[in-house]
C-alpha cells in the first residue's frame, strides 16, 4: 500500500494484546517493532533493543480512523480492497481471520479478503509480489536486532514488499561500517528501526513462544535466546 496514512491506520487498528490472549493463547506476546525483545540491549540506555525502539503509539481507534480518512481523501477514494495472504495452517488461518475482523471493523470502506493456501503457494505469490498483505513470520539467525532489520534493505531477497528508503538503508550501512564499537553500532540500528516506524513497510504483531517437555535425565541441551533448540550434544544420565 503506498500510502502512508493508510499503513499507519492498519498498524494502529490491530489489537495485538487481544491477538495473543484470546486468538493465539500459547504464551505469544504481543509485538510492536521488527525486532525481537529479549534478544540484544541497547548499550546506551541498557534497555532491551525491541523496547527502546517501540513507537509511543501502538493501538489507537480513534486515530487509526482520522488516518484512514485522510488517506482515503489524498487518493481520492471512498473504498479500498486488499487481498491478504496466509498460509493454511490452523495458526495462519486464525491469525489472518483475526486481522480481517480488527481492520474492516475500525476502517470504514475496507475489504479485506483472505487468501489462505499451502505455505509454499503462499510464498511464491509473496515473493513474486502479488500480495497487499502477506502473514508471515521471520526467526532469527543469531541474537542481534540486524539479523531482522537487514531483510528489508533494497536489494535483500526476503523484502518480498519492495521496501525502499534510502534513510533505512543508509543507517544499516553505517552500523556495519562501525560494527566494532558497540554503542555506535546500536544507534544506527536504533535510527534504522525508528524509521521503520515511521514508514509502516511492515505491521509486526506477536513474538511467538515454543513450549518444550524435556525429561528430566536429558542432558546438553543448548537452548538459544533465538533459533533452534539444539540437541546435537544431548545425551541422557
Amino acid at each position: 500500500m503506498a500510502n502512508k496514512q493508510l499503513r499507519q491506520a492498519l498498524y494502529l487498528a490491530v489489537n495485538r494484546t487481544q491477538l495473543s490472549k484470546k486468538v493465539l493463547a500459547n504464551g505469544s506476546k504481543p509485538s510492536y517493532t521488527f525486532s525481537a525483545p529479549n534478544a540484544a540491549k541497547d548499550p546506551a540506555s541498557g534497555k532491551d533493543f525491541a523496547t527502546a525502539a517501540q513507537p509511543k503509539e501502538t493501538y489507537n481507534v480513534a486515530k487509526d480512523k482520522k488516518l484512514w480518512q485522510a488517506g482515503l481523501k489524498q487518493l481520492s477514494k471512498s473504498k479500498v480492497e486488499l487481498t491478504l495472504v496466509a498460509s493454511d495452517t490452523t495458526t495462519d488461518k486464525n491469525v489472518s481471520e483475526f486481522l480481517q475482523s480488527q481492520l474492516e471493523s475500525k476502517l470504514p470502506g475496507l475489504k479485506v479478503t483472505v487468501k489462505n493456501l499451502p505455505p509454499k503457494s503462499a510464498y511464491n505469490l509473496a515473493a513474486n509480489g502479488k500480495f497487499d498483505l502477506y502473514l508471515s513470520f521471520w526467526l532469527n539467525d543469531y541474537a542481534d536486532p540486524y539479523s531482522e532489520l537487514q531483510t528489508l534493505e533494497k536489494t535483500n531477497s526476503h523484502n518480498y514488499g519492495k521496501y525502499t528508503s534510502v534513510a533505512y538503508n543508509n543507517e544499516l550501512s553505517q552500523a556495519r561500517k562501525n560494527a566494532a564499537t558497540r554503542s555506535v553500532y546500536f544507534s544506527h540500528l536504533l535510527k534504522a528501526q525508528e524509521q521503520m516506524n515511521q514508514d509502516y513497510p511492515v505491521l509486526p504483531l506477536y513474538t511467538m513462544v515454543e513450549d518444550h517437555l524435556v525429561n528430566a535425565n536429558l542432558k546438553g541441551v543448548l537452548w538459544h535466546k533465538v533459533g533452534m533448540v539444539d540437541y546435537t550434544q544431548a545425551y541422557f544420565k
